[in-house]
């Protein structure tokens, strides 16, 4: 069962799909299930997938999905920095 299938409606994904790939888990936020990602695993795929380079993929995850989540609404998900990579 992937997490598109299991979480509740209004959880926010990061889009497009393929960035499914890189949810590490779920967190509780302000009494909602949430989705939890991996900074470092969003810029690898990201990168494969678009072709482009990781520090360019760090650069846009920076600019346009960090700045963003406040926006998303309650559901909206968490971006982990993992340590050691």
């Amino acid at each position: 069962m992937s997490y598109r299938d299991e979480m509740e409606d209004g959880t926010v994904f990061l889009e497009p799909a393929y960035l499914d790939a890189a949810i590490i888990g779920k967190a509780l936020v302000g009494g909602y299930e949430v989705l939890a990602y991996s900074f470092q695993k969003l810029a690898k795929v990201m990168a494969a997938q678009d072709g482009m380079e990781f520090d360019d993929a760090v650069e846009w995850i920076e600019y346009n999905t960090m700045r963003s989540l406040p926006y998303m609404g309650e559901q909206r998900p968490i971006i982990v920095y993992e340590g050691g990579e």
